[in-house]
């Protein structure tokens, strides 16, 4: 017999409700993990055809070896192409003007590099780089102004690399998805560009490479940054002047040499901000005793081999 029973509101109603909540529980991560897979085997691809995966503290002679054969890039297999990602398809005109080219080995080389210009520290060190004849690099954010930008054309007409930073260098803000990475290093990347003439080819993270912010999207952005040809630094020396109070000058030039004697090359971590007046002063007498260990001075460009941080090592902020 069959029941007058409105069907709407029933238990049946109830029931079957019940029952389609249970399949899209299930269905519905079922498909977001399946998504979140495939990006993750992308970026691992990507990162096994592109990456250099790093030197630091540890023997470089291995790390070297390891990171030569990390930079032969195999013949892309058609048979495995696969739909672009969604933020592959942003910013079309946010690539190096030509593909990463091959490492080279460049000898005994120590690289300063600046980050966080320009600021009123730019034109004195600028100043005593070219007192010494030596070329750096100024990893800036950024800065909009017209001194600013003209600070920028200054460093780049002498000779130094000028690489990206980061515009707003917000931790929280870059690393909530690949997204969010492309959307403020392209604002930068803009105005370098438009504003100061310069197309940037290399670039630092924020924190560097693997810090507590990105340690969910870092091998993605790697990979994404890498197939637009970007390459980026990190470091395996630093002045330690990130904090406000910054260590006395004798204290930085002691803190780099007394390491950089047993590497064969070095990235040098500094900063170019306000409050780094010691820096500045510690700058000469570092730049001397670098080049009694022997080392001559360059900017980075993509042919320079990575120093780059262990991808489950901590790193400190930049």
């Amino acid at each position: 017999m069959q029941s007058n029973e409105p069907y709407i509101g029933s238990v049946r109603f109830f029931k079957n409700i019940i029952f389609l909540c249970c399949i899209l529980g299930v269905l519905i991560p079922t498909g977001l993990a399946l998504r979140w897979r495939s990006r993750a085997k992308t970026a691992e691809s990507l990162l096994a055809q592109n990456a250099v995966v790093l030197t630091g503290e540890e023997d470089e002679a291995a790390s070297e070896a390891e990171a030569a054969s990390a930079e032969t890039e195999p013949e892309a297999d058609s048979s495995d192409e696969q739909e672009p990602l969604s933020y592959q398809l942003l910013y079309p005109d946010f690539y190096a003007p030509t593909p990463l080219p091959d490492i080279e080995d460049a000898g005994k080389i120590i690289y300063l590099t600046f980050d966080d210009g320009p600021s009123d520290r730019t034109d004195e060190v600028l100043k005593i780089l070219d007192e010494k004849g030596v070329k750096a690099t100024f990893f800036v954010i950024g800065r909009e102004d017209e001194t600013s930008i003209q600070r920028i054309k200054k460093a780049a007409a002498a000779g130094h690399t000028i690489g990206m930073h980061s515009y707003s260098h917000d931790y929280e803000k870059i690393y909530t998805s690949v997204e969010d990475f492309l959307d403020d290093f392209y604002k930068l990347f803009v105005i370098l560009r438009d504003e100061a003439g310069v197309i940037p080819t290399v670039f630092r993270f924020p924190g560097g490479s693997l810090n507590n912010y990105n340690q969910g999207v870092y091998k993605e952005i790697i990979a994404e940054m890498l197939r637009r040809g970007f390459r980026y630094y990190d470091w395996n020396l630093s002045a330690e002047d990130a904090a406000k109070k910054s260590p006395s000058a004798s204290t930085i030039v002691e803190g780099i040499t007394s390491y950089s004697a047993q590497k064969k090359h070095g990235v040098v971590l500094m900063h170019d901000s306000a409050h780094c007046k010691t820096t500045v002063e510690a700058l000469p007498a570092l730049i001397d005793t670098l080049r009694e260990q022997g080392f001559d001075f360059a900017p980075l460009d993509r042919t320079v081999r990575q120093v780059s941080f262990h991808y489950r090592s901590a790193s400190n902020q930049s």
